[in-house]
């Protein structure tokens, strides 16, 4: 049954009930039932289970094999212990919270345990102690998903100061010029607040020298997108952003891919490589065939014997593929 439904939330209480009386009716004895009760609550993890051993616990029934099953798991696990752990604290917490500082001092240096010890805490709503435990993670290792959990109690009780202190770290700190952690920067201030405050956080990122194509180009700030890549010559990148600068930057992109194909070109290649340069040579093309087929004159002059890099260096028409240009391998 367990297996049947992926949420048992619509129909909790009848299946709760349900389930209790077929294990009470077809049991035989106490310890079978104990049996059948422990490997519920060892193998499912939904909120039915929960409530499974809220009802043991009023029985009087003792939770410590329990315990000590999820402890063996948690010691020999080779996969991810994060289910076990869920309610290794849950069980703890709700049953014996007198021992829940001992678990904590217990499993202090395991970062999954912290995960789902911060978890526990949001889901509880003590957002002190989940903020707590999440900057004392991020002190001993850096990872996104703590920092998601930082964020989401932020959200959560609404410190927004917190929040625009965190995103900028993120952005400017750990994750150097991230899209993502600007976007949501940006999302804190209203428009006239970070028409200032967007030339601060670019500047700090500037002088790390950051690549910031991405924010350059959110911010329709095309000489900066420009000038990033004449500076780092970087070629590959600049493919992602071509159509725009061509748009916004036509003399400087194309003397770019000018001086790249006439350097690129004094060395020898294979064919790939040669219809590697000749992708920006039709790039040039789409926007200005005369420069385009100048650069493949000066080509064919200066290597005439190179007969692939010839016939890679041809214009193609985007309608039909058909050359606009032939040049003889002679």
């Amino acid at each position: 049954m367990l297996d049947t439904f992926s949420t048992l939330e619509p129909i909790q209480e009848d299946f709760f009930n349900h389930m209790i009386e077929l294990i009470e009716k077809y049991s035989s004895s106490v310890d079978e039932k104990t049996e059948i009760y422990d490997h519920l609550c060892l193998q499912y993890n939904q909120s039915i289970i929960y409530r499974f051993m809220e009802q043991l616990y009023k029985q009087d029934y003792s939770l410590e094999k329990i315990i000590d099953d999820l402890e063996k798991k948690i010691s020999i696990s080779y996969r991810s212990t994060k289910m076990f752990y869920q309610k290794y604290i849950y069980i703890i917490s709700h049953f014996q919270p007198s021992s829940f500082q001992y678990i904590i001092q217990k499993y202090s240096q395991n970062q999954e345990f912290l995960f789902e010890l911060i978890k526990h805490y949001i889901n509880n709503k003590q957002f002190q102690e989940a903020e707590k435990v999440c900057i004392e993670k991020m002190l001993k290792i850096k990872e996104k998903d703590t920092y998601q959990l930082l964020v989401e109690i932020y959200q959560e009780t609404k410190q927004k100061d917190k929040l625009i202190s965190l995103y900028t770290q993120l952005l400017c700190r750990q994750y150097p010029g991230s899209i993502k952690y600007y976007h949501l920067l940006k999302e804190m201030y209203s428009l006239q607040e970070w028409q200032q405050k967007k030339f601060e956080i670019i500047h700090d990122l500037e002088q790390q020298q950051t690549n910031l194509c991405a924010i350059y180009q959110e911010e329709q700030m095309y000489d900066s997108l420009m000038r990033y890549f004449i500076e780092h010559q970087d070629m590959i990148e600049i493919r992602k952003y071509e159509d725009i600068l061509f748009q916004k930057e036509k003399e400087k992109i194309m003397a770019l891919y000018k001086e790249f194909i006439m350097e690129s070109l004094k060395k020898t290649g294979s064919r790939e490589f040669y219809k590697n340069i000749a992708s920006y040579i039709n790039k040039i093309a789409q926007y200005d065939e005369t420069t385009a087929y100048q650069i493949i004159d000066n080509l064919v002059q200066l290597y005439p014997k190179r007969h692939a890099m010839i016939e890679e260096i041809q214009i193609k028409k985007e309608s039909d593929c058909a050359f606009i240009r032939c040049y003889s391998s002679t």
